[in-house]
């Protein structure tokens, strides 16, 4: 990210959603947790329309859509980047706005663990590791 770069990160909005996808659509399955398989485009549509998220916003550079952030009701944070623009400057100055416009004692990112490169970006940061977690998958 360059001196003068603006970043800004909007609220989701409806005229979002095929942008969402896009990324959604894009993301390496190695760093995907909560779906095996992509969702058709009515499932995802009807989801973001849940507003499922405490804040969910769409990442502005320099008046350029280039990625997704959300925090939960358990103020888990999640940022998901456009390909292209994946690098830890901009992770950081996306986390770093993300925990000033939410502040908390406590923050959780949930990762795939095969998401080397995230746990890796998170622990750089000073996440620490407090749980694995497992499912049973029933036909």
């Amino acid at each position: 990210m360059k001196t003068n770069d603006k970043l800004i990160l909007k609220q989701v909005t409806h005229d979002d959603i095929k942008f969402l996808y896009q990324i959604l659509s894009e993301r390496p399955r190695t760093v995907n947790i909560s779906h095996k398989t992509m969702p058709s485009f009515y499932k995802h549509s009807k989801f973001v329309k849940s507003n499922p998220y405490v804040k969910w916003y769409v990442i502005h550079l320099n008046d350029v859509k280039i990625g997704s952030a959300y925090i939960t009701q358990i103020n888990e944070i999640t940022i998901h980047l456009i390909r292209k623009y994946e690098n830890d400057k901009l992770k950081d100055e996306i986390l770093t706005s993300i925990i000033k416009q939410n502040p908390h004692k406590r923050y959780i990112v949930n990762l795939n663990p095969k998401n080397k490169k995230g746990i890796e970006f998170y622990k750089k940061r000073g996440f620490k590791l407090v749980q694995y977690s497992y499912e049973l998958l029933m036909d």
